[in-house]
């Protein structure tokens, strides 16, 4: 094993995943991941600013407003589920590119 992010140890792009990846299978998780990250992105952005929406309604003077604060993690909550929800979808394709044998191979385990 060579450097891996962050410059420490670990498997490099040669192994698991990506090793097992034809260049056309490989240029179709590229973009797939691509949308996932511009997706993300857009969410995060979004939740940035729930975030400090949240932070300012506590630490508002005076009464908190409960209501308002019950809606901005309400929606908090519903951003965090969907990130969630892109996230298993793009597991789901990355793994739908992948065909029986190499699927085999990068679960070894699912034999036993």
């Amino acid at each position: 094993m060579g450097p891996g992010m962050m410059g420490g140890y670990g498997p490099g792009p040669e192994y698991g995943f990506w090793s097992l990846l034809n260049d056309d299978q490989r240029e179709q998780a590229r973009t797939l991941m691509q949308d996932f990250r511009d997706d993300q992105y857009e969410r995060g952005g979004e939740m940035m600013a729930l975030q400090r929406q949240l932070m300012a309604l506590i630490h508002a003077e005076g009464d908190i407003d409960t209501d308002a604060v019950a809606d901005t993690q309400a929606r908090l909550a519903e951003l965090q589920r969907q990130i969630w929800q892109e996230h298993r979808r793009l597991h789901r394709s990355l793994f739908e590119l992948l065909d029986e044998e190499q699927r085999r191979r990068l679960s070894p385990q699912a034999e036993e």
